[in-house]
């Protein structure tokens, strides 16, 4: 076997294996579980964890920047390294939000894709990428794309319906797709509250109350068994905030049911942080039950 081969091989393998533990534990580190009785938020990172977490980023760069001195001509090693530069710069864009970090990443992304132009995760990653840089045509584009390779990838159905939803008022096909990744993985969070919004435009009530509600207990059980979201926990917990919220709503004016109104709208105040929202939200109770909110009686 050539040697200058097998060195090349093993220091791809090596470095792969790197990147790949970097990213679990950006992915990963930072999350949180919810605690009972009811989700709390947390605080993010430290400053010092941030600059700890960028250096590391930073040595992992200069390592595979060295990497492609040594894979000059294209090839699959040298495809997987560019698309990983191109993930660490995504996440040093998250957190600095530097366009040009951006821009370096769809950079290495678009160069990635030039050498290997039949992996879903590739063209995911570059949906994200673009709705991070508000380009929503060119994110729904990539994620279908994605999902042209591999029609059950989850996250690109859950981001592509938000995509039509948020970006485009498709409500049709945003509930097509979310439906869909919900018989794919009845447990994947965020898309029983987007339901819950679309049945809530449609007034359809009786939908949108069972949506709204499903969302909470499935938080609720992620919370009790500590399991990690397949998404960032800041979409988790406006999911669990306004589904409370509108189910504060809807049990005041359209079932007329006082408990649950209030059970709900006590869950929000605890949840919601803007105190300008939790007085408008009180105001709305007053104006609903013609009487003032307490936690007690009614």
């Amino acid at each position: 076997m050539n040697v200058t081969m097998l060195k090349t091989n093993m220091l791809f393998f090596i470095l792969s294996f790197f990147v790949w533990a970097q990213i679990m534990f950006l992915i990963y580190g930072g999350h949180h579980y919810f605690k009972e009785p009811l989700p709390s938020m947390v605080k993010g990172n430290t400053l010092q964890n941030i600059v700890n977490r960028q250096n590391t980023i930073k040595s992992t760069l200069h390592e595979l920047h060295l990497s492609l001195l040594q894979l000059e001509e294209p090839s699959a090693e040298r495809g997987h390294i560019l698309h990983n530069i191109g993930m660490l710069y995504y996440d040093l864009f998250k957190m600095n939000r530097k366009n040009q970090l951006l821009d370096s990443s769809e950079y290495y992304y678009l160069q990635s894709i030039n050498i290997i132009s039949n992996s879903t995760r590739f063209y995911y990653n570059l949906g994200r990428l673009y709705m991070e840089g508000k380009k929503p045509g060119p994110a729904k584009r990539y994620y279908e794309k994605a999902l042209e390779m591999k029609p059950d990838n989850i996250l690109a159905l859950h981001n592509l319906a938000l995509v039509n939803y948020y970006e485009y008022n498709d409500l049709r096909t945003a509930k097509s797709l979310l439906e869909k990744v919900l018989m794919l993985n009845p447990e994947s969070p965020v898309c029983n509250y987007v339901l819950g919004d679309i049945y809530n435009q449609e007034k359809d009530f009786n939908n949108a109350i069972t949506h709204y509600n499903r969302e909470i207990m499935l938080v609720y059980t992620y919370s009790r068994n500590k399991k990690k979201f397949s998404i960032p926990v800041s979409a988790v917990n406006l999911a669990l905030v306004r589904s409370h919220y509108y189910l504060f709503k809807l049990y005041s004016t359209i079932q007329k049911n006082k408990e649950s109104a209030k059970n709900n709208l006590k869950a929000y105040l605890t949840l919601e942080k803007n105190e300008k929202l939790k007085i408008d939200a009180m105001n709305k109770y007053y104006k609903y039950w013609h009487e003032k909110f307490t936690s007690r009686g009614g």
